[in-house]
């Protein structure tokens, strides 16, 4: 309908190009609204079709082999990518920022930000930030933002494969799951709340069907590790505390886990404590004992 040197190929039924410049669509039922050198490319109306592009530069929605690439867009930016390489890209939005890609990805959606990425994965979402990366595998899950601040730590935030029901909220450097490669579920159901290089771990390798690591919780801090093989654990916050018992949970500094189903802390305050048992299990204050100069804490 308007703008400059924009071109809909052959055998493009129902396509259009409204406005901008140098946009370029083929494929059956594909639309690019306006912005310049914006590019809807799929081989045949069988393998590509009702993908939009709104604005925005050098944007692409594409197919590299004969899968289907359906249903996809990108609202705005520049050099966003939604593409498909070896499987079906269906259903996946890109908001807005520049440098974002969707690779082979069902229903995945990336807000705005840089960089971000979301590989092979159904169901996923980053929501912002730089860098972030959801990779082959990890369906169902979620970075909100946060990752890095500067290209040379290109990482970000990361999901790491075979990862499902992953959570990062935020913060730096996080990641969930190891370099898992094989058909096993490395790591499912992990959170990470915020904070700096934080770890939920999955090794390299789960048998198929079974999981290295799951529902490991990082409330946030800085360097903390919940091991792989390990699960229903978590660490509370602060730094350099490492969880690899099940069931287990750290809080404080330098922290390792040493048994299964305990509370791990540098030190332990409690106030206003019975003095008399109670419910059976629960803590409470003894006599007072001169050589610790304090009084004894029991279990009822």
């Amino acid at each position: 309908m308007g703008g400059c040197c924009n071109n809909i190929e052959q055998s493009s039924g129902f396509s259009s190009i409204l406005n901008g410049g140098c946009n370029v669509v083929t494929g059956h039922s594909n639309n690019v609204l306006n912005g310049c050198c914006n590019a809807i490319s799929v081989h045949t109306s069988t393998y590509g079709y009702f993908n939009s592009i709104a604005n925005g530069c050098e944007n692409r929605i594409i197919d590299l082999t004969e899968c289907r690439s359906i249903y996809n867009f990108i609202g705005s930016g520049a050099n966003n990518s939604i593409c498909s390489c070896y499987c079906n890209t269906e259903g996946s939005f890109i908001g807005s920022g520049d440098f974002n890609i969707i690779n082979d990805g069902f229903q995945g959606f990336i807000g705005t930000g840089r960089s971000n990425s979301i590989c092979c994965s159904v169901n996923s979402s980053i929501v912002g930030g730089q860098y972030n990366k959801i990779d082959n595998g990890s369906n169902g899950s979620f970075i909100g933002g946060g990752g890095s601040f500067h290209y040379l730590f290109s990482e970000g935030n990361c999901i790491n494969s075979f990862s499902s029901y992953g959570v990062i909220g935020g913060g730096m450097l996080n990641q969930i799951g190891g370099t898992c490669t094989s058909s096993g579920y490395c790591s499912t159901f992990g959170f990470i709340g915020g904070g700096l290089k934080n770890l939920i771990d999955s090794g390299n390798t789960a048998a198929p069907g079974q999981y290295s690591s799951c529902f490991g919780v990082i409330g946030g801090g800085c360097c903390n590790v919940i091991c792989q093989n390990t699960c229903f654990s978590s660490i509370l916050g602060d730094a350099c505390n490492v969880v690899s018992h099940n069931f287990a949970s750290a809080s404080g500094y330098n922290i390792a886990s040493v048994s299964d189903c305990a509370f791990h802390a540098n030190n332990f305050v409690a106030q206003n404590m019975p003095a008399v048992p109670g419910v059976p299990g629960t803590l409470y204050c003894s006599a007072y004992y001169a050589p610790l100069g304090g009084y004894v804490v029991m279990i009822s």
